[in-house]
């Protein structure tokens, strides 16, 4: 679920030719998709990680602003 938006996305441009040509370079864009993809997975482990102390914080009475 977290990266299906991302996924549908990417397909539908494949499948459609005037937006492949709007980008002008199919190749380009797989590769970015492919790097912001490995991004996104390192990355959410350290998001998840922030939110859960976050949390952790409130229960113990910790205030936000």
């Amino acid at each position: 679920m977290w990266f299906s938006p991302k996924i549908a996305s990417a397909i539908d441009i494949l499948l459609r030719p005037e937006l492949r040509r709007a980008l002008a370079a199919t190749g380009l864009f797989i590769i970015n998709y492919v790097i912001e993809t490995v991004y996104s997975i390192l990355l959410c482990p350290i998001l998840w990680f922030g939110h859960t102390i976050f949390l952790t914080g409130l229960l113990f009475g910790r205030e936000i602003g």
